[in-house]
């Protein structure tokens, strides 16, 4: 992520377009959301022009195609360690709430008495 600034704006003239453009560096993984995996990943650094998006695009469509672009899966249950320590914990606090709750006090003898 980049912060950009613009600090002279001449409305009057469109800027080129091959002032729009991204670097992508090597491993990075390009995807299309709308077709539920289509992706490749980028070898060695590529300056992707706005003209270019079509044909990253049709990239992505082919490997989804012929089945080497697969949908990324989803994490196994053990990388979601943290909702299931969260779970036990509550289960744990909300026991021990109950039984402090509930439990019955033994009577105290009076001082003196």
């Amino acid at each position: 992520m980049r912060e950009v600034k613009v600090i002279e704006l001449d409305t009057e003239t469109p800027p080129a377009l091959s002032e729009f453009y991204l670097d992508m560096p090597d491993g990075t993984q390009v995807s299309d959301p709308t077709s539920k995996g289509g992706y490749y990943y980028v070898k060695g650094q590529e300056h992707v022009k706005l003209a270019d998006l079509q044909g990253i695009y049709d990239r992505c469509q082919a490997r989804l195609a012929n089945g080497t672009g697969q949908a990324p899966v989803s994490a196994p249950w053990y990388r979601n360690w943290i909702y299931i320590v969260n779970a036990i914990v509550l289960t744990v606090l909300a026991a021990v709430s109950a039984w402090l709750y509930f439990r019955k006090r033994k009577p105290r003898a009076m001082p003196g008495g």
